[in-house]
């Protein structure tokens, strides 16, 4: 990615960016589900997953690592990795869960998705991790794709609720 900005870039997030990911969190997820999930589904979903205790509880999770993407000096995506046991559709060593990756939708576009995923990889690398995985709705043809340019294939489906809607994601993984 070329900075357009000397304070683009990555970070590792801490404890006192709770707020801060609380806020992104519901945002990004807004935009990207907000016109396919039924408004009552979706703020239940966003306030029981993304509220202050829930993301104070996530940061303080040493199996997991968030890492915020930041545009001008402004935090505009973010990634969530989880070190826990994979799903029996993911294969190879030692693998690691990318749970999450969201930018704000006028930041999808300039590169940060990119740079975002190839600080996860260094990250999980760095901890020794082999296989990277995740899960993306199988309707999220752009997510879909940007996943497959990286390397990640298809190993499997999953049913997946948000209150009264039922979708299926894609299960994905690579070698890292």
């Amino acid at each position: 990615m070329t900075a357009e900005d000397p304070s683009d870039g990555i970070r590792i997030a801490g404890i006192h960016d709770a707020a801060l990911l609380s806020q992104l969190a519901a945002q990004t997820f807004r935009e990207a589900f907000g016109r396919f999930i039924p408004s009552i589904d979706l703020d239940s979903y966003i306030s029981a997953t993304y509220n202050l205790t829930r993301q104070m509880d996530e940061l303080a999770n040493p199996l997991r690592k968030f890492l915020i993407a930041e545009r001008n000096g402004i935090a505009s995506g973010y990634a969530m990795l989880y070190a826990h046991e994979a799903l029996p559709e993911v294969a190879g060593e030692n693998p690691i869960e990318l749970e999450r990756l969201y930018l704000l939708q006028d930041s999808i576009g300039h590169g940060l998705g990119f740079l975002l995923m190839t600080e996860c990889i260094k990250e999980s690398r760095c901890c020794s991790h082999e296989t990277m995985w995740l899960q993306v709705w199988e309707r999220n043809e752009r997510a879909i794709s940007f996943y497959r340019k990286l390397g990640f294939e298809g190993v499997g489906f999953r049913s997946k609720e948000i209150g009264k809607s039922i979708g299926k994601d894609l299960i994905m993984a690579r070698n890292i």
